[in-house]
Formats: C-alpha cells, structure tokens, sequence
C-alpha cells in the first residue's frame, strides 16, 4: 500500500485516495504449539553440554538468536536468578528471569568450557559463536526427535 502511495505521490505528483484501495486479508492460521514431551526430546538431543544449554536458555528465558550469541558471562546473574540482555531488538535492555535447572546447567557448562569473552564462544577463543553453528545445531536436535 505504502509502495502505490509513494509512486503516485513521487512520480506521478498525485494524492490518491487511500480509501478506495481494496486491502487483500490475511489468513489466519493457528501456530504449531510443541507438547512438553516434544520440547524435552528437543532439549535433550545433543549430548554435548554447549549444544544442550544453548536451545535450553533460548527456550527458558525466551531469547532470540542473537541475543544468545551476544551473552557474555558477566551477563548471567546467578544471586537474583536473571539473564541481562544488552541493546538487544530496538537497542534496548532488558531483564529475562532464569531457572535453578538452567542455572545449574549453566554451571557445568562453564566449568567444562571456561567462556573469557561470550558465554558461547566460538572455536577460536575470543569470538563469539556462530549463527551459522547455533542454527545448525538447533536443526540437527530438531531431525534427532
């Protein structure tokens, strides 16, 4: 809609009428909904414990792709039970409430891979997991149940 308003207006120097543009509706359809049983055999497909808490933290704490990949240690406060999530979608901030049973995998986690920099590290230390990998390795968990 927006795309013919401008073309009218920029190249053919005419306001038109809104109004009188039919607007094509969109269907609604309901979204997949995963049963507890299918998200568990999800979470528990990898053996490896970094590609068992990645999917575990997005899944608990609700978080994006990317907002994982850019977590770093200091951003996991343990006492109060919360994820700080920095300049994240729109540039802001925000707070997302941690479990004790990712808690706890989160500390094995990092006593097996002591993280400097990002809490997922890559391969080379110092640089942050990649989007790449993560997805792979949520799609590799997905074919696995």
């Amino acid at each position: 809609m927006n795309a013919i308003k401008l073309f009218f207006k920029t190249v053919k120097d005419k306001n038109i009428e809104i109004n009188k543009i039919h607007r094509l509706k969109r269907a609604k359809v309901l979204p997949n909904v995963l049963s507890k049983e299918e998200i568990k055999l999800i979470l528990n497909a990898h053996s490896n414990i970094k590609h068992k808490t990645m999917p575990s933290l997005i899944y608990s704490c609700g978080l994006r792709r990317s907002e994982l990949l850019n977590l770093k240690p200091t951003d996991i406060d343990s006492k109060r039970g919360i994820v700080i999530i920095c300049q994240s979608k729109g540039k802001k901030d925000r707070i997302a409430p941690l479990s004790p049973k990712i808690l706890e995998m989160l500390r094995e986690y990092y006593i097996g891979y002591k993280p400097k920099t990002w809490l997922f590290e890559g391969q080379n230390h110092g640089e942050s997991y990649s989007e790449k990998s993560l997805q792979s390795a949520l799609k590799q968990a997905l074919e696995k149940t």
